[in-house]
């Protein structure tokens, strides 16, 4: 007669009962928290969004007050004076990136096409960092104003 099937099954119900027990353990030690990951999630997703929001106003902000301290500049001019302001302007304010920096390197363009003025900046990021989550955010201004410095669309 074949016994080899009975030792397998004779283990069988302590496996079981083995997993059983183990499937337990991981239901009462489960942390269900849940709401305070989330939140750290949502805090981190709403201050990139400030972030982001931050620089294209200051860039909107810094290139009118130069268009309104010198109104009659060359290109030439009025990019060393959107370099001037945007230094005064420079709070060092941890979530603006490397916008700053850009201006202050004159890593952005100024050109004129028909009648606007259009203000580049290209490869900005923004980052913002909660707990152990950090987020950063990738994205290119583009900016059309008139001739007084106002806003007028995206390019």
């Amino acid at each position: 007669m074949n016994n080899r099937g009975q030792i397998a099954l004779t283990l069988l119900p302590f496996i079981a009962l083995a997993l059983s027990g183990l499937l337990i353990l991981a239901f009462v030690t489960f942390n269900s928290d849940l709401d305070f990951k989330s939140s750290e999630f949502a805090e981190t997703t709403s201050e990139i969004m400030f972030n982001q929001n931050y620089v294209t106003a200051q860039a909107r902000f810094i290139f009118k007050e130069s268009v309104e301290t010198c109104p009659a500049c060359s290109p030439k001019n009025l990019n060393t004076k959107f370099k001037d302001v945007a230094d005064s302007k420079d709070l060092r304010f941890p979530g603006s990136g490397n916008f700053f920096a850009k201006l202050r390197n004159g890593n952005f363009t100024l050109s004129e096409k028909n009648s606007f003025r259009v203000l580049e900046i290209q490869d900005l990021f923004v980052q913002s960092e909660v707990g152990a989550n950090k987020i950063v955010r990738n994205f290119n201004i583009c900016f059309e104003f008139d001739s007084e410095g106002n806003f007028v669309k995206d390019c």
